[in-house]
């Protein structure tokens, strides 16, 4: 009852009171819940596929989970994809300015981020942008890791079917020494 008095919830309550509060109200909720063991004697009622099929399918969405407490959006999907991936049509995208775009950008973009990336090297991520961070010593070895993370953000783009727009790739060098202003991207 200290964090109580502390913090001001109840002032004007007495300690003998709040003693009495606490002793009469039920604050252990969960030992009330506790579930009766259920005797299983081992045998599985005989059901068909179709008539899993039918049960979970007519599970309804946003309501209280049974006693596994998995919802029913999770029992569908599992039944709908235990044999494979399921495939939906994409009909529409998140319009200009939606409030879901941002969201569905990071989740769509999120694995390039988390691509494994040469010693000294990482990706950053800004709106549908990408910038690649190389520390090296010389140009040779800025080149080889250059072409490494290029390959592998190339790679990755078009197993999505998307592709690097070559002509608004830039590179930028920041360096005290004085080197060629050219650098080929193999």
């Amino acid at each position: 009852m200290k964090k109580l008095r502390n913090y001001g919830a109840v002032p004007s309550v007495d300690d003998e009171t709040m003693d009495y509060i606490v002793e009469v109200l039920p604050t252990h909720i969960h030992e009330m819940h506790v579930r009766a063991p259920v005797e299983f004697d081992g045998s599985v009622p005989n059901f068909t596929e179709e008539e899993l099929n039918i049960a979970a399918l007519s599970l309804k969405n946003k309501k209280a989970p049974g006693p596994d407490n998995i919802p029913a959006e999770i029992l569908k999907d599992l039944y709908s994809t235990q044999t494979g991936t399921k495939r939906y049509r994409v009909t529409g995208v998140a319009a200009q300015g939606s409030i879901l775009g941002p969201d569905l950008w990071n989740i769509s973009y999120d694995d390039i981020l988390r691509l494994e990336m040469p010693e000294d090297t990482f990706l950053i991520g800004y709106a549908d942008d990408i910038a690649e961070v190389i520390t090296a010593r010389n140009t040779v070895e800025a080149q080889k890791r250059l072409t490494q993370v290029m390959i592998r953000t190339q790679t990755w783009l078009n197993s999505r079917g998307l592709e690097l727009a070559t002509h608004k790739t830039e590179l930028l060098l920041f360096t005290r020494k004085q080197i060629p202003t050219e650098i080929e991207m193999r």
